[in-house]
């Protein structure tokens, strides 16, 4: 890839409301809500089932917009699963969670 590795453009779910759409955040298994990223449609289908709408959106953007929600951390490619209290934990293959700042 060519250019500033922080301009990458990754799928973001969301929920499609009347007017616009609203970003979609899970809880963490800790309670933590993060906001969450994945690198390729197919990666977000597998995670989140087929037909769920998304947005391509660049990082930094992604990262201005939960941070007037108080969401600091995004996870990359996480396996979302039917956990009881949210996202389960991270497997050696499972998401990566980017700290502010941070190039996926």
């Amino acid at each position: 890839m060519t250019g500033d590795a922080s301009q990458r453009h990754v799928f973001v779910p969301v929920r499609r409301l009347p007017v616009g759409s609203s970003l979609r955040t899970l809880p963490t298994v800790e309670g933590e809500r993060v906001g969450v990223a994945f690198s390729s449609r197919e990666s977000l289908r597998a995670a989140m089932g087929d037909g769920h709408d998304h947005q391509l959106v660049s990082l930094p953007a992604l990262r201005a917009m939960l941070r007037p929600l108080g969401i600091l951390r995004v996870e990359l490619d996480p396996a979302v699963t039917r956990h009881p209290r949210g996202l389960a934990p991270a497997s050696a293959a499972g998401p990566r969670s980017l700290a502010p700042g941070e190039a996926a």
